[in-house]
């Protein structure tokens, strides 16, 4: 079936190609354009399975009306759910969203950012990995060449940019500070290792340390290392717990990605017979191996504290800021960091 062309549905809609451009590219109410008309473009063009030439397009606008999400995706958790609300918010805003995912990888998520250069994005909104400095120099060019970005959840130290985030130092604070209210003292903070430490993860620890030590008590850390990929992630927990040399009160897990991984092992920990307090944020789900550990689950429900963060907000936040900046390329608008609240408690 041949190609249906603005043309052809000017023609049968009795307007003028400019019109119906403008109604395809969400341009309609700023140019006064009735409603009675666009329906009938867009019914014309939905009936037709009109397809725009995005390439053409964008040489003509220098726009793509695309923007790139850089993020070191997981299977389920958190940047799941911001992709999802990310590519919602920016359709209805008449962008399309570009997944890049640079699976925790430092080589990939340069080779990612560099797609800036393309012309394929008018923007990105990024989940930095690190500090590396390759990609510091990345950031830093397209500063230099004034293209739009915003850091989500995660940013580089020694960029001043846009950050939309939760306040992960102020969260971890909070959470460790009501922990120690309760009498705890023995508090494990527990993270991912083998991997370069990321602004969110550095953040909530250095929270967990400032809330320990003003009450004059030393921190206590121990990290864990994934085995094997994302998806099937055996990880060295078991082992870290064999070997703490004190029963932990509560152990603070910084991500709740992790957590069905603690809970699994710590049924079979020297301290199963010791109802530990669990700390995390964000969600998990319970994995079907673990749902029909009824005895694991009776030792665990009821000692949660959890931090919710609402992604969703994050999500709008961001692309309202990134698109604000695509909107005016050519200036230098002033960089901001936006901490969107979170909601705390017991489960």
């Amino acid at each position: 079936m041949p190609k249906t062309s603005l043309k052809q549905i000017a023609q049968e809609a009795h307007v003028s190609v400019t019109v119906v451009s403008l109604v395809l590219n969400n341009k309609a109410k700023e140019n006064r354009i009735s409603d009675e008309t666009r329906d009938r473009i867009l019914a014309i063009a939905q009936r037709e399975q009109y397809i725009p030439n995005r390439l053409a397009s964008a040489l003509q606008s220098k726009r793509s009306n695309i923007i790139a999400i850089v993020v070191p995706f997981t299977p389920v958790g958190f940047f799941v759910e911001l992709i999802y609300h990310i590519e919602q918010y920016a359709m209805a805003k008449g962008y399309q969203a570009m997944v890049i995912n640079t699976f925790n990888d430092e080589k990939k998520e340069r080779e990612s950012l560099g797609l800036y250069r393309s012309g394929l994005f008018d923007g990105m909104l990024i989940a930095s990995l690190n500090n590396s400095s390759p990609s510091l120099n990345i950031y830093r060019a397209m500063q230099n060449q004034l293209f739009p970005f915003v850091f989500v959840d995660r940013f580089a130290e020694g960029i001043k940019a846009d950050v939309v985030s939760s306040d992960h130092f102020h969260v971890a604070y909070e959470m460790t500070t009501q922990m120690l209210e309760t009498g705890k003292r023995d508090i494990l903070m527990l993270t991912r290792g083998g991997q370069a430490m990321n602004s969110t993860a550095k953040l909530r620890i250095e929270g967990y340390e400032a809330a320990m030590r003003e009450k004059g008590l030393e921190p206590w850390e121990a990290s864990f290392q994934l085995l094997s990929g994302e998806v099937d992630g055996q990880t060295t927990i078991a082992s870290v717990l064999a070997e703490l040399t004190r029963k932990p009160e509560a152990i603070f897990l910084h991500s709740g990605y992790y957590m069905p991984h603690l809970i699994k092992v710590y049924g079979d920990s020297p301290f199963k017979s010791y109802k530990a307090e669990f700390m995390t944020v964000d969600q998990f789900s319970f994995t079907q191996d673990l749902m029909i550990q009824k005895d694991l689950l009776e030792h665990v429900v009821g000692h949660f504290f959890i931090t919710i963060q609402d992604i969703k907000q994050i999500a709008q936040r961001a692309c309202d800021i990134l698109l604000e900046k695509i909107e005016h390329t050519n200036q230098e608008l002033e960089a901001k960091t936006i901490h969107i609240p979170t909601k705390t408690f017991w489960g």
